[in-house]
């Protein structure tokens, strides 16, 4: 055999990323988080969109991954067809992984001595500095996360007549509270929070989402209300 022939045999014979068999190239992807896979190696050529882009093996790929994890089964009615398995189980896997690091990508604050019964409602305003707590004890309170303050720089006795549930972030000075006395209240923290505004819901308002020119309640009744602020 002469030398040219042995180079085009081994030509033949070269194992590449490219074209490993589809049962080793998925053994490799279990391997991997969602977000190579999704964002990353799904794009290097369309073989591999193709193999990444297939609902039935995200399915398999996030049970092995997360095997505990009960995922619900999506009911996709005619008018929801843009619905995707893969882009649900990405957002899912995405998420899973920045709370499963044992801590590296998170920082331990404890606000506390101030509320008299359980938080249900934190939200992250201006870029991470202050933090927006609503109890049970219906205060809600304003906390610079930077300092080391154990009492919060701002606050709103009897901010409701029920729970505290639920917040949005309306602007980067007014956000929202839903509370179980089926009132949702815009409060300004520039001015010392005062309530700007209020919603009647039909019922508790436990899931609020504030968006431009809209605003959206889940309520406990189980019903959805939709207000023009």
């Amino acid at each position: 055999m002469s030398d040219s022939e042995e180079s085009d045999i081994s030509q033949d014979y070269i194992i590449s990323l490219h074209n490993l068999p589809v049962e080793i190239f998925l053994c490799i992807c279990s391997f991997l988080n969602a977000t190579t896979l999704h964002n990353k190696l799904r794009l290097v050529c369309k073989r591999f969109y193709d193999i990444l882009s297939d609902e039935s093996y995200w399915s398999i790929w996030m049970k092995r991954r997360w095997p505990l994890l009960k995922t619900p089964a999506l009911e996709i009615s005619n008018e929801d067809k843009k619905v995707s398995l893969r882009s649900v189980y990405y957002h899912i896997d995405k998420e899973l992984y920045l709370w499963c690091e044992n801590g590296k990508r998170t920082r331990n604050i404890e606000l506390k001595n101030f509320h008299i019964a359980e938080v249900d409602a934190v939200k992250l305003i201006q870029n991470g500095d202050i933090v927006i707590t609503g109890s049970r004890d219906r205060n809600i309170a304003l906390w610079k996360v930077h300092e080391d303050s154990t009492q919060p720089f701002k606050y709103k006795a009897n901010a409701h007549l029920g729970w505290v549930w639920d917040m949005a972030i309306e602007s980067g000075n007014r956000f929202y509270s839903g509370s179980w006395d089926s009132m949702i209240k815009l409060w300004d923290i520039e001015a010392e929070l005062v309530q700007v505004s209020g919603f009647k819901c039909q019922s508790a308002a436990l899931s609020i989402v504030s968006r431009p020119d809209i605003l959206v309640a889940g309520q406990f009744s189980p019903r959805i209300e939709i207000f023009d602020p």
